[in-house]
């Protein structure tokens, strides 16, 4: 080290360039050899297309959150945890967490966009015959063509095989062989495919793989080039192409649609759904001018599946109505803000009982009049179609099974509902799926569903035999339906007046905390 600090001195060296050397220690054998730094790596998720659901796009909701995906600003964990380890793609909902500045987090859900169906075969160890049971398409609409062309029986292919098995209902052997063939003028997908979709191919012939694999009675995957697509299918239908060239949104576009939401359609509703469709960057207008063919392709495909989405949308908990925050989507995952599910509290002590089944009460009353006069309606209720924030709240956390009559403007008759189907009428439920009249849905529907599933759940058992003995004897009553001796909203009153006495106030309904204390509302 001496040596060389002399041979800097005798060539003239810069005294400061002398002082550098001295003060780190330089050693003139390693300095040329010395590694440059290692990047510090920051962990990531290993994000794929499919798992998002961006493989299948646009037969999804969109893309207004992917970003905050890809840049960690949503967590797949509620304990932000440095690992960033994905959870399987199988499951229909995840527990995550939500940022906009990476310091302050807050829960969401985020749920994977699925019918019944696709649930029970995202649910399911082993395929089983029901798993691949789908309804009978019914007499061809007037505008035939595209995807709905004649079902021609299939020849079978060599190497098939001719085994056994039995095959779905309206399905016939074509030649002995195993493929499946549809008979007459009647058009049916085949077979129902992993998330509930029916899978058509681009010739409108029924698929033979869903996702490259090979399914029962199909005798294996097609040969290159033949998989069916989707997106493809969805595209050559006569509805779709009636869609993208509407200027805008009209009951006969939605005509045959399995939503509950759209059971019973108005053109005011119609113009809600489109100026509030909140995947688009410039929405507001009632006609379908701003959105793009992609666009047009992903709303009528999650109407046509799951209308969960589009009500969060549609009725945003800021304006004051039962729903959670809707803060976007990626592919066919949505994120909302995160409630527990009602079933967590069904053995939860008597004053929160009392206290969630008096805003279950309000829920139901405010869904049947308000200011808007549109009445909603439940095709079905469970422990999971309610949730609780944090703060104790109560909201509708599964909006999929809600049917809307717009009470204002009435709901416009379409002839031929209940023989008009498509593709997209099959996608989430069976063909076979009966229309619910809008005549016959009456002010008491919601009530009678919530006594006979729900309440009696979150009401059994928890209170003094006196008390106890009334409420019980209510529900009973509720659930066989008032007939004309009540109404509803009389009904609801006389349960709340039971209820009311019963709950109390502390700091565990932080949303009515300390108000509670100084109003008479609580």
């Amino acid at each position: 080290m001496g040596r060389w600090i002399c041979c800097l001195c005798s060539r003239g060296a810069d005294p400061l360039m002398l002082l550098l050397v001295l003060a780190l220690g330089c050693d003139p054998s390693t300095a040329a050899t010395a590694s440059p730094p290692v990047p510090h790596v920051k962990p990531s998720y290993t994000f794929g297309r499919t798992f998002l659901g961006l493989d299948k796009c646009n037969a999804c909701i969109g893309t207004s959150i992917c970003k905050k995906f890809f840049k960690e600003e949503i967590r797949f964990d509620t304990w932000l945890s440095s690992h960033l380890k994905l959870p399987p793609s199988s499951l229909l909902s995840y527990s995550g967490n939500y940022t906009d500045d990476g310091k302050s987090w807050r829960a969401v859900d985020i749920t994977r966009l699925s019918s019944v169906q696709g649930g029970r075969w995202l649910r399911a160890k082993r395929l089983t015959p029901d798993l691949v049971q789908v309804g009978v398409l019914g007499p061809r609409p007037p505008t035939a063509g595209g995807a709905w062309g004649r079902a021609s029986p299939a020849r079978p292919r060599g190497g098939e095989g001719s085994g056994g098995g039995a095959l779905p209902g309206g399905c016939e052997r074509a030649g002995g062989g195993a493929r499946p063939a549809c008979s007459g003028e009647v058009a049916r997908p085949w077979p129902a495919c992993q998330s509930g979709e029916a899978k058509w191919c681009s010739d409108g012939k029924p698929s033979a793989t869903v996702e490259g694999q090979a399914l029962p009675g199909t005798g294996g995957p097609p040969p290159r080039g033949r998989s069916c697509s989707l997106e493809r299918a969805l595209r050559r239908t006569p509805r779709l192409q009636r869609w993208l060239r509407a200027k805008r949104l009209t009951p006969d576009l939605v005509q045959g649609l399995p939503s509950p939401l759209l059971r019973c359609p108005s053109q005011r509703l119609l113009d809600r759904i489109v100026r509030r469709y909140a995947e688009v960057p410039d929405a507001g207008s009632i006609y379908m001018d701003h959105l793009r063919d992609q666009d047009r392709l992903r709303l009528l495909y999650t109407l046509a599946v799951n209308s969960h989405p589009i009500l969060l949308q549609m009725f945003p908990g800021v304006e004051g109505w039962p729903f959670p925050r809707y803060l976007g989507s990626c592919g066919r995952l949505a994120v909302s803000a995160s409630t527990r599910p009602l079933r967590h509290f069904l053995g939860a002590a008597a004053e929160v009982a009392a206290d969630l089944a008096l805003q279950l009460l309000a829920v139901l009353r405010s869904m049947a009049a308000n200011d808007l006069k549109y009445f909603f309606y439940f095709t079905r209720v469970d422990a999971g179609t309610f949730g609780v924030f944090s703060n104790g709240h109560l909201f509708i956390r599964d909006a999929s099974a809600l049917g809307i009559i717009d009470r204002e403007e009435g709901s416009q008759p379409m002839d031929g509902q209940q023989e008009y189907r498509d593709i997209f009428s099959c996608l989430a439920v069976d063909c076979q799926a009966a229309f619910v009249s809008c005549d016959s849905i009456r002010d008491e529907h919601s009530l009678v569903m919530v006594c006979q599933d729900l309440l009696p759940k979150l009401l059994a058992g928890k209170f003094l035999p006196p008390v106890q003995e009334r409420i019980d004897a209510f529900l009973q009553r509720c659930a066989r339906g008032f007939g004309d001796s009540q109404g509803a909203e009389e009904a609801m009153e006389e349960l709340a007046e039971m209820l009311k006495p019963l709950r109390s106030c502390d700091s565990r309904f932080a949303y009515r905390y300390p108000d509670c204390r100084y109003s008479d509302k609580y």
